[in-house]
């Protein structure tokens, strides 16, 4: 039976050096960490998916507030797994939700209330994470300038994540920044309350089905205390002190 191939699925030529079928005597690499090009099977994630779902997204007891588009927002828990104990964590979903107007006028200040709405709907939340993503970068919003005035409106953190999607090839650097992000601006502001000589962190976990439930009594049973998860199901005030370890 003769098997037509759909002109749809074609590969198209420019991925060729993307793909490498295994052969023995062939050691060539396919290319990585470039642009996707798009067309049928494209689908990845971008640097704000990496930055908000893999990162900063396990932190259980904050606002995640999504800068952008609702589309964007689209990307809040449906594909992650990282578990939590607290009722506020994987519950909701933050948006600024921003239009056309947004990007003719700016949307700084639909930002600014959109940070104080939320915190006035939940108080319990100990911080608030605000993660740009590509409109925000192309209109240029000064999300550093507004979080810092809303910040000292609430009277909690509002951290502000640079990750517009377009900045990066993939979802890799996305980790990079909400990493550089939590070193810079969390980690290193608070002392813990105690200390001991075998204090660790655990870093690279965000207790995907709950896998950072089993490995940390396995530590505290050798004697070892955890003092932070970095940062599956991990409180905003358990960062700070990580430096400490």
């Amino acid at each position: 039976m003769t098997t037509i191939l759909p002109e749809c699925d074609i590969p198209i030529p420019q991925r060729k050096p993307h793909i490498v079928c295994h052969e023995p005597g062939n050691v060539v690499l396919p290319a990585c960490n470039v642009q996707t090009v798009p067309g049928d099977m494209t689908e990845r994630g971008c640097t704000f998916a990496g930055c908000r779902g893999v990162v900063g997204g396990p932190v259980k007891d904050v606002i995640q507030l999504v800068h952008g588009p609702i589309g964007c927002a689209y990307y809040t828990w449906g594909t992650r797994r990282n578990l939590s104990d607290t009722k506020l964590h994987r519950k909701y979903c933050f948006s600024t939700d921003l239009t056309e107007d947004s990007v003719i006028y700016g949307g700084a200040k639909k930002l600014y209330n959109s940070i104080i709405e939320s915190h006035e709907l939940f108080p319990e939340a100990k911080a608030v994470f605000v993660y740009s993503t590509c409109v925000v970068g192309l209109i240029g919003d000064d999300t550093e300038a507004v979080c810092k005035q809303a910040s000292e409106k609430t009277g909690i953190p509002v951290v502000p994540f640079h990750c517009e999607g377009f900045r990066g090839v993939s979802q890799s650097l996305g980790h990079h920044i909400a990493n550089r992000t939590l070193f810079e601006k969390v980690v290193g502001t608070e002392e813990p309350q105690t200390t001991t000589p075998y204090d660790m962190c655990i870093i690279g976990e965000f207790n995907i089905d709950g896998d950072a439930w089993i490995v940390k009594p396995l530590f505290e049973r050798m004697g070892v205390r955890v003092l932070s998860v970095f940062t599956g199901n991990a409180a905003y005030h358990d960062l700070p002190p990580m430096h400490r370890a």
